[in-house]
């Protein structure tokens, strides 16, 4: 959708769209499709069969479509149709998931209730926990008779996803073959392997409003049905350099893939000085030939090339001048896709080293958009780096990869079926939100930042709880460190006007961190770790503090570019549903508020609520309960659809377990164990614990365990002593966050964030720790 896939960096169908409607090429639904949708490495469309499936049953075959100099081929029109119906409501046909497929009784009546007489049914072709749903094209069905049992054979063809060619146009077929006999009572039963899961058919989409994840919330099927009804206008793709000698994109900031149309030349232009080398590597995709040509100023030939191919080619320059590369198919039919690569420094982009680059180069120049330049990154997005173990909580599944911190290239996702990688292929500047500033009440919020750059600074913006932007700045670094109070920079220390900011980060820089919020008199500090992916879809928040036990605090910013809708839902400890509600946030405000002031129905422990965002959000959950052992925690609120790992490393020694703690939430309606594998540095495994011995943990039970107490129930093997890292397996719904005791405050029977100088009975604990959120 955003980087054209198949095609390397040619525009995709979302960032495409976009530029045709007159909108930015850097709107934020192409980093929430980079964000959140894309499954990078994953081929032909993988993971979105029910969207193409649904598309390939309700629409047409879209034909190619050039609006406002933007070409829409068809296999791009097709996976916006994909998109766009990835999260239909359905109505199912036949079979279920329990017991996992249909019978062969149903699966005749389906097939000769729709295809028979010409009616569309989709097949989810799989038995298995995965999802393979295709369109059925057609069946054919042999039977024979034998000792009272009717033998059958039915062949049902599918319509397959083509792939990312945009010269095909027909689609292509698959048969599978499916065996079972029925007995003299009317009876079947399966003999093949292969049997259905279920039968459906697509309804209405889920639009942003209901409690559903739409596949991207900035595209919807009025904007696809709209863009489908413009008039047809513009020969030229915007993509492509100009077609004249006086416009010529200059290569140092050239395209690196192009397209010629029918009857188009593409020039580019570089300057060389006398007997200086010239070097590019061409490549003509598909079976026309490229004719290229380098010529002088004065347009004579200096030399040609018909390339079918890959081919390089060497101009040595005669004299100093400007020089022209002109490019055109050689029979002028249809359109010819071509891909150049320039030398390092010589405009290409050398992928191994973008570091050494400087900003000039990540933006494209010379595409045109009618007379103005169209300002296009061909480099988008990096990986926000590991959602969990930028708090020392997740690391890649390889051991070897360990390491205290991971580059910001990879995040992996091990939900089942959910692995997504990044790579450096698409930067832009990455945003770490602070989602709440303070001084007020004697405290403090700390920044901790260290980037790897020589930069003095690193730029900010600072915003007012309506969402008002204050002021961008730049925070001084040294040596790519800034480590202190907010207070000095902003310059609003006590004032109420300073409400969240935000850090941006340079592409291609790893950056780790931490923000903090202390009062040194009471002995309070909240430490969390700078992350740069916000939350979106359902995130929750649970163990939620009731009146005069503690509060449980929020602080939610909309960190999208639109108005956002954040639906709630309140739950007791049985998980039944008490209150539900809605509130609206503006692009940058922030909502400040308790749970308690903010529902109507009453806490208790054990509660929880779930919330529902249709745009990102950036958000902060403060916790704060009293009593004879009171604590103090922050974190951020977990995201089910980004939070959830199958496996999660913990970047714990076994010398460390008495300064850590686990926050650790069921949010399934079942009993759950969790498993604790403790390895050392090698990768061996020297012993197997459960939080508690033959208890599970209670459905939607939140709990903070020391994880002391977790190698306390289980089975060591070897030396524990050698432990270096701990590997949880987590049952679905299951989610785990580790809460570390901080060296001054560290002592083995006291949460995090209390200071054992302080006295915390009676009235010096009320007077020194019961305050609540308008306090802060």
């Amino acid at each position: 959708m955003v980087h054209g896939e198949y095609y390397k960096e040619y525009p995709g169908p979302l960032v495409k769209y976009f530029i045709s409607q007159g909108l930015d090429s850097e709107h934020p639904g192409i980093f929430f499709e980079l964000n959140h949708v894309v499954e990078r490495e994953a081929p032909f469309w993988y993971g979105q069969c029910e969207g193409w499936s649904a598309a390939a049953v309700l629409y047409p075959f879209p034909e190619i479509r050039k609006v406002k100099g933007v070409h829409f081929f068809s296999p791009e029109l097709k996976a916006i149709l994909s998109t766009l119906r990835k999260d239909n409501t359905i109505s199912l046909l036949a079979g279920s998931y329990d017991p996992g497929y249909m019978s062969p009784g149903e699966l005749l009546s389906t097939l000769y209730n729709t295809i028979a007489k010409d009616k569309p049914v989709i097949f989810d072709i799989d038995k298995g926990e995965e999802h393979w749903n295709y369109p059925v094209a057609g069946f054919s069905l042999d039977t024979t008779e034998e000792n009272g049992i009717t033998h059958y054979k039915l062949d049902v063809t599918y319509v397959s996803p083509m792939l990312m060619e945009f010269q095909v146009n027909e689609n292509q077929f698959f048969t599978v073959n499916y065996t079972f006999t029925r007995d003299s009572s009317g009876n079947y039963t399966w003999t093949s392997v292969n049997k259905p899961d279920i039968a459906w058919l697509p309804l209405a989409p889920n639009y942003p409003g209901t409690w559903y994840s739409t596949g991207n919330r900035y595209l919807n099927l009025e904007q696809y049905d709209h863009l489908m009804n413009e008039s047809s206008t513009g020969s030229e793709d915007v993509y492509e350099p100009n077609n004249s000698f006086t416009t010529a994109t200059k290569i140092d900031f050239q395209p690196l893939l192009g397209c010629i149309a029918e009857n188009d030349t593409d020039y580019f232009s570089i300057n060389l000085k006398e007997n200086e080398r010239f070097q590019v590597a061409v490549e003509a995709i598909g079976a026309q030939i490229l004719v290229i040509s380098i010529l002088s100023s004065d347009s004579r030939l200096m030399q040609e090339h018909r390339i079918e191919g890959v081919a390089e080619i060497v101009f040595d320059a005669p004299r100093a001048d400007e020089f022209f590369i002109e490019l055109k198919s050689d029979d002028q039919q249809g359109d010819l896709f071509y891909q150049l690569v320039f030398e390092e420094n010589n405009g290409f982009y050398n992928f191994h080293n973008l570091r050494a680059l400087n900003d000039q180069t990540w933006q494209v120049k010379g595409l045109n958009l009618g007379t103005q330049n169209a300002q296009v990154n061909m480099l988008d997005l990096p990986a926000n780096g590991s959602l969990v173990y930028a708090a020392g909580s997740e690391v890649p599944r390889t051991l070897s990869s360990y390491g205290p911190r991971m580059g910001w290239m990879s995040e992996y996702h091990v939900a089942p079926f959910d692995h997504r990688e990044y790579h450096f292929d698409h930067p832009k500047t990455t945003k770490y939100r602070i989602p709440h500033v303070t001084f007020k009440n004697g405290w403090d919020t700390v920044l901790y930042i260290s980037i790897d750059t020589t930069s003095p600074s690193v730029g900010t913006k600072v915003w007012t709880q309506d969402g008002t932007m204050l002021k961008n700045l730049q925070l001084p670094l040294t040596n790519g460190v800034f480590h202190g109070s907010l207070s000095k920079v902003l310059g609003y220390s006590g004032s109420k006007i300073v409400s969240h900011m935000e850090i941006l980060a340079p592409p291609f820089h790893q950056v780790d961190g931490f923000y903090e919020y202390s009062r040194k008199e009471v002995g309070d500090m909240i430490r969390l770790p700078l992350r740069g992916a916000p939350v979106f879809a359902e995130f929750f928040v649970s163990d939620l503090c009731p009146n005069g036990k503690g509060w449980t605090g929020l602080s939610l910013v909309n960190v999208s570019d639109i108005s956002n809708e954040i639906m709630y839902r309140h739950f007791d400890q049985d998980g039944v549903l008490l209150e539900s509600g809605m509130f609206t946030l503006k692009p940058n405000e922030k909502k400040l508020t308790t749970v308690e002031a903010m529902t109507e129905s009453e806490l208790d422990d054990g509660h929880f609520i779930h919330f529902f965002s249709q745009y990102e959000i950036e958000g902060l959950v403060l916790q704060n309960r009293f009593g004879s052992s009171p604590i103090s925690y922050g974190y951020k609120p977990y995201a089910t659809s980004l939070d959830y790992y199958q496996n999660t490393w913990l970047a714990i020694s076994y010398a460390e377990r008495e300064n850590y703690y686990l926050l650790i939430d069921n949010q399934s309606g079942q009993y759950q164990h969790l498993l604790f594998e403790a390895y050392s540095s090698q990768g061996e495994l020297l012993g197997r614990y459960n939080v508690t011995l033959g208890e599970a943990i209670s459905p939607y039970q939140s709990i903070r365990v020391p994880l002391s107490q977790i190698f306390e129930n289980g089975f060591t093997y070897k030396d524990i002593n050698l432990c270096s890292h701990v590997k949880v397996s987590l049952p679905e719904d299951i989610y785990i966050r580790e809460q570390k005791v901080q060296n001054e405050y560290r002592l083995t029977t006291r949460p995090v964030g209390i200071n054992p100088a302080m006295d915390y009975s009676g009235a010096a604990m009320k007077d020194a720790v019961q305050y609540d959120l308008s306090e802060m």
